[in-house]
């Protein structure tokens, strides 16, 4: 791990992610994995709650150029960039593989359920538990944890921005009983 900004990041590169996953599947632990951007970090500065959401995360990946930069301006060079944009693609080829079932939350009305449709048609063969958009209010919340929960998803994908899908998954995962979480950001955007 190393420092940023009050922030300790892991330096891995993709093989190891994959293989800690591999380790995770086996045991019966709840795991989140959140990433670190420049906004992110900047944000983390400022707001000692999020921080700690951020330093609790079973993985802290660092994402994007700028952290990239950071990495080798703090003599500490990155082992691999591991941003959510490129590390997707290799975790769904995982999921695939591993015959893991996502649920996907996040986006608007209509954007988690298109990023199903691309996942099932670039990943045949990985099991998609459900979708809900990103926009549920706290009186929705109860039902929205019932429906994750219903679903027996292995891994929840939450696309929300920061710092709200990471907020979010710290404070729900454990009712929700998925396994594993994983903050994307904007990735179902993209």
């Amino acid at each position: 791990r190393w420092p940023l900004l009050g922030l300790w990041l892991d330096n891995l590169q993709h093989a190891q992610i994959e293989s800690q996953l591999q380790i995770w599947r086996q045991q019966s632990h709840q795991r989140r994995i959140a990433f670190v951007n420049p906004h992110c970090a900047n944000l983390a500065s400022k707001d000692p709650l999020y921080r700690g959401v951020l330093n609790s995360a079973d993985l802290l990946l660092p994402d994007g150029s700028g952290v990239l930069l950071a990495s080798r301006i703090l003599k500490t060079p990155l082992q691999e960039n591991t941003n959510g944009t490129d590390l997707f693609p290799i975790l769904c080829q995982h999921w695939q593989k591993d015959g893991a079932s996502l649920y996907l939350l996040g986006g608007r009305h209509g954007v988690a359920e298109a990023v199903a449709r691309h996942l099932l048609g670039k990943y045949p063969g990985l099991h998609i538990a459900g979708t809900h958009h990103g926009y549920s209010t706290s009186k929705d919340t109860p039902a929205l944890i019932e429906e994750i929960q219903q679903s027996k998803a292995d891994v929840l994908v939450v696309a929300m921005g920061v710092p709200l899908q990471d907020n979010w998954i710290a404070c729900y995962q454990e009712a929700t009983g998925v396994p594993l979480a994983i903050g994307v950001g904007g990735l179902f955007d993209f």
